[in-house]
């Protein structure tokens, strides 16, 4: 099975594999190839290829493409009947194939996965939602932090990004990294660092305290990436 390739998905439209047989040969047409999903929230429940959800467990779709001439190793795809997959759900695959001689395999390939359609969530700790000045340490440090938390129900954590403004201007927005940044025209999103990893997660951002003005007003979002692709849409 090569498709899903991840544990967890954000989608998934198409089931895809290699199949073949050295002994008996493999025609790679037709029913050589078939598929069963099962959901495994719901638990001996099978998708039904003709729609729906049965719990018969002789269930099964024939692939309906099939590419290459070795018969050791021919690919398989199926990418119609596929169900509205369900978020924060496990489902399992089942995959069989049959040789020139009519075997079945003896094993089935398998793959579970769960399949993630939710954002994750991304907070600020530091500066504060509440603070109406930064207080940052003028004479101590060289660097103001940007800090925080995030968070993902069915997922580990891809990445946080970090965008800054200066509200001063009508579109002036932080670029780069650390002392290597400057203001510039037009939005952007930087990295942070620690936004990786195994939920819940810390990151931080530094940018030299001396980018700043004093006096004036600047806005901080964040925003995270989960594994599959979801991005928290209310940063």
């Amino acid at each position: 099975i090569t498709m899903p390739n991840q544990s967890v998905v954000k989608e998934l439209t198409t089931i895809s594999g290699f199949a073949g047989d050295k002994t008996a040969g493999f025609a790679g047409s037709g029913d050589s190839v078939q598929i069963r999903i099962r959901d495994l929230v719901r638990g001996t429940t099978y998708w039904n290829w003709a729609g729906g959800w049965t719990t018969n467990p002789d269930s099964w779709g024939n692939a309906e493409w099939y590419s290459g001439t070795n018969e050791n190793t021919i690919e398989w795809r199926r990418w119609t009947g596929i169900p509205n997959w369900t978020s924060d759900n496990n489902y399992q695959l089942n995959i069989r194939a049959k040789d020139r001689a009519g075997n079945w395999s003896n094993v089935y390939s398998t793959i579970t996965f769960r399949v993630d359609q939710g954002p994750p969530d991304t907070t600020i700790t530091s500066p504060s939602n509440s603070s109406l000045k930064l207080n940052f340490d003028w004479q101590n440090e060289i660097f103001a932090t940007i800090s925080g938390t995030a968070s993902d129900a069915s997922s580990n954590l891809l990445k946080v990004e970090v965008r800054v403004r200066d509200l001063t201007f009508s579109n002036t927005y932080w670029y780069g990294l650390g002392s290597s940044g400057y203001w510039a025209v037009g939005s952007t999103w930087v990295v942070a660092s620690g936004g990786s990893g195994v939920s819940p997660v810390g990151w931080s951002y530094s940018i030299p305290i001396s980018s700043f003005v004093s006096g004036r007003r600047y806005s901080f979002e964040a925003r995270a990436y989960d594994f599959p692709g979801n991005i928290d849409t209310t940063p």
